[in-house]
Protein backbone atom coordinates (compact mmCIF):
# COMPACT_ATOMS: atom_id res chain seq x y z
CA UNK A 1 0.00 0.00 0.00
CA UNK A 2 1.47 3.64 -1.20
CA UNK A 3 0.14 6.74 -1.51
CA UNK A 4 1.14 7.08 -5.17
CA UNK A 5 -1.86 4.24 -5.65
CA UNK A 6 -4.26 6.84 -4.18
CA UNK A 7 -2.71 9.97 -4.61
CA UNK A 8 0.22 10.20 -6.82
CA UNK A 9 0.72 14.54 -6.70
CA UNK A 10 0.53 14.34 -2.87
CA UNK A 11 3.37 11.92 -3.52
CA UNK A 12 5.21 14.09 -5.11
CA UNK A 13 4.54 16.58 -2.96
CA UNK A 14 5.33 15.02 0.35
CA UNK A 15 8.86 14.30 2.10
CA UNK A 16 7.67 10.81 2.70
CA UNK A 17 10.35 10.40 5.46
CA UNK A 18 9.42 13.81 7.25
CA UNK A 19 7.80 14.28 10.58
CA UNK A 20 5.38 16.78 9.32
CA UNK A 21 4.54 14.62 6.07
CA UNK A 22 3.83 11.72 8.69
CA UNK A 23 1.51 14.28 11.01
CA UNK A 24 -0.18 15.47 8.13
CA UNK A 25 -1.08 11.76 6.37
CA UNK A 26 -2.01 10.82 9.89
CA UNK A 27 -4.68 13.16 9.36
CA UNK A 28 -5.74 13.44 5.32
CA UNK A 29 -5.01 10.92 2.49
CA UNK A 30 -7.19 11.85 -0.52
CA UNK A 31 -7.63 15.54 -2.19
CA UNK A 32 -10.92 15.25 -2.26
CA UNK A 33 -10.43 15.36 2.07
CA UNK A 34 -7.79 18.23 1.31
CA UNK A 35 -10.43 19.84 -0.70
CA UNK A 36 -13.06 19.58 1.81
CA UNK A 37 -11.18 20.67 5.04
CA UNK A 38 -9.65 24.03 3.22
CA UNK A 39 -6.96 26.07 4.05
CA UNK A 40 -7.40 27.35 7.63
CA UNK A 41 -8.58 23.81 8.69
CA UNK A 42 -5.54 21.98 7.75
CA UNK A 43 -3.06 25.19 8.40
CA UNK A 44 -4.60 25.12 11.99
CA UNK A 45 -4.33 20.93 12.30
CA UNK A 46 -0.66 21.35 11.44
CA UNK A 47 0.29 24.44 13.60
CA UNK A 48 -1.71 22.32 16.66
CA UNK A 49 0.30 19.76 16.10
CA UNK A 50 4.05 21.44 15.94
CA UNK A 51 4.23 21.23 12.12
CA UNK A 52 7.15 23.23 11.08
CA UNK A 53 6.20 25.87 8.21
CA UNK A 54 2.44 24.89 8.25
CA UNK A 55 1.37 27.53 6.06
CA UNK A 56 4.02 26.24 3.19
CA UNK A 57 3.08 22.35 3.50
CA UNK A 58 -0.68 23.55 3.82
CA UNK A 59 0.07 25.76 0.51
CA UNK A 60 1.88 22.72 -1.31
CA UNK A 61 -0.62 20.26 -0.76
CA UNK A 62 -3.67 22.49 -1.41
CA UNK A 63 -2.05 23.00 -4.58
CA UNK A 64 -1.58 19.36 -5.20
CA UNK A 65 -4.82 18.41 -3.81
CA UNK A 66 -6.69 20.62 -6.90
CA UNK A 67 -4.75 19.09 -9.88
CA UNK A 68 -6.31 15.78 -9.18
CA UNK A 69 -9.85 15.21 -9.65
CA UNK A 70 -10.42 11.72 -10.60
CA UNK A 71 -10.97 9.36 -7.26
CA UNK A 72 -9.75 5.87 -7.15
CA UNK A 73 -11.42 2.76 -6.78
CA UNK A 74 -11.23 1.63 -2.64
CA UNK A 75 -9.59 5.17 -2.36
CA UNK A 76 -11.66 5.31 1.24
CA UNK A 77 -10.22 1.83 2.49
CA UNK A 78 -6.70 2.40 1.29
CA UNK A 79 -6.32 5.74 2.76
CA UNK A 80 -7.53 4.28 6.39
CA UNK A 81 -4.73 2.24 6.11
CA UNK A 82 -2.39 4.53 5.53
CA UNK A 83 -3.54 6.54 8.26
CA UNK A 84 -2.87 4.03 10.30
CA UNK A 85 0.71 3.32 8.55
CA UNK A 86 2.15 7.19 9.51
CA UNK A 87 0.41 6.77 12.81
CA UNK A 88 2.21 4.01 13.58
CA UNK A 89 5.35 5.00 11.71
CA UNK A 90 5.41 8.55 14.03
CA UNK A 91 5.56 5.88 16.84
CA UNK A 92 8.38 4.20 16.20
CA UNK A 93 10.16 7.40 15.25
CA UNK A 94 9.67 8.53 18.96
CA UNK A 95 10.27 5.15 20.31
CA UNK A 96 13.62 5.41 18.28
CA UNK A 97 14.41 8.97 19.41
CA UNK A 98 13.99 8.19 22.61
CA UNK A 99 15.90 5.17 22.97
CA UNK A 100 18.45 7.50 21.28
CA UNK A 101 18.65 9.59 23.71
CA UNK A 102 18.47 7.21 26.70
CA UNK A 103 21.86 5.59 25.79
CA UNK A 104 23.57 8.36 25.21
CA UNK A 105 22.43 9.86 28.21
CA UNK A 106 23.75 6.46 29.90
CA UNK A 107 26.89 6.22 27.97
CA UNK A 108 28.00 10.23 29.16
CA UNK A 109 25.34 11.59 31.82
CA UNK A 110 27.19 14.82 31.69
CA UNK A 111 27.24 15.44 28.26
CA UNK A 112 24.44 13.45 27.02
CA UNK A 113 26.95 11.98 24.73
CA UNK A 114 29.18 8.80 23.96
CA UNK A 115 32.76 9.60 24.24
CA UNK A 116 34.67 9.30 21.19
CA UNK A 117 37.80 7.49 22.87
CA UNK A 118 37.27 6.03 25.96
CA UNK A 119 39.57 7.26 28.55
CA UNK A 120 42.96 4.98 29.70
CA UNK A 121 42.81 4.69 33.45
CA UNK A 122 46.31 4.10 35.39
CA UNK A 123 45.88 1.51 37.62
Amino acid sequence: MDLDGISPVLEKTLKLRSRDALRFLAQWQIPAGLRRAGEARIMAYLRQHGVRAAKVLTAKVLTAARTQTVAVAGEATASGILAQMAIDLEAVNDRITVMTLSRAHADDPERGVRPLVKPVVDG
